[in-house]
């Protein structure tokens, strides 16, 4: 599930078409747990470093947290905005990303991923929600990032 997450906010971040170059990307580091008590990962934590992130720098990604039951399929929907306007969205099959069943306990996934030339500059919201195979939320968060 984390690495979904991961690949998430590591694909947003590397593979923007925009004609724009970027020279930095100032880490907001604040994110929100927009899940419930009922969903199935608790104890969510999302980090990246480093605090300031250049055109062609690696960002080093690490999500942690407590899967209560297996996951055996489910998806992730996830949308990004710029500021208030949606400029991608879609959904991921769980098993596609990830070598199922995802079982029940302590989970940590780590990535790196290189800073593209090219992002459009903004506010960057990245809302990812993701089911389980009995449609319960296994987790929902929301993560804020801004492109200069």
């Amino acid at each position: 599930m984390y690495k979904i997450l991961l690949f998430l906010f590591t694909f947003i971040i590397s593979n923007s078409n925009s004609e724009i170059q970027i020279n930095k990307i100032n880490k907001l580091n604040n994110w929100e747990n927009c899940g419930t008590p009922s969903d199935h990962i608790h104890n969510l934590d999302i980090s990246y470093t480093p605090e300031i992130i250049s055109k062609g720098d690696t960002i080093n990604l690490k999500i942690s947290g407590n899967l209560d039951e297996d996951v055996t399929s489910g998806e992730i929907n996830y949308k990004v905005l710029i500021g208030r306007f949606p400029v991608y969205q879609g959904t991921i099959q769980i098993c596609s990303e990830l070598k199922c069943p995802l079982l029940k306990g302590p989970l940590t996934i780590t990535t790196s991923k290189k800073v593209p030339d090219q992002i459009i500059p903004g506010k960057y919201e990245i809302q990812v929600k993701g089911t389980e195979q009995n449609s319960q939320e296994i987790f929902c968060a929301v993560v804020h990032i801004q492109v200069k």
